[in-house]
């Protein structure tokens, strides 16, 4: 079951919206605007699960995925994304569960997450 989750997006409103919503489904929510802030937090805590934008500065989620997949198999990660070039088939075969496409049906979000 999925209880603390890590949001990470370059975008301010996402990340407290998405993280205001989280909360309101009972879960523990922690946020990085980018990559390299998710990788020192990931290295102090412990994490279920990761939500992560495709396309941020400094470190984009790709890279975040395989830095987290190094040392983590286990943890669930969601890559989140508006551009066609990161295809859902090359981040699955770089260890991503499930990748969705902006703009986030919150929802489906939800209930993801509920099969983790």
């Amino acid at each position: 079951m999925i209880k603390k989750i890590l949001i990470v997006d370059d975008e301010p409103h996402i990340l407290n919206s998405m993280k205001e919503l989280l909360e309101l489904e009972d879960k523990e929510v922690q946020i990085a605007e980018n990559g390299k802030v998710a990788l020192e937090l990931i290295g102090k805590e412990k994490f279920d699960l990761i939500i992560s934008d495709a396309k941020m500065p400094q470190m984009n989620g790709q890279e975040l995925l395989a830095e987290v997949r190094r040392d983590d198999t286990k943890v669930k990660f969601i890559i989140l994304t508006g551009e066609s070039e990161f295809s859902q088939e090359k981040l699955k075969s770089i260890g991503a569960d499930a990748v969705f496409y902006k703009p986030l049906d919150f929802d489906i979000l939800v209930e993801t997450i509920g099969t983790f």
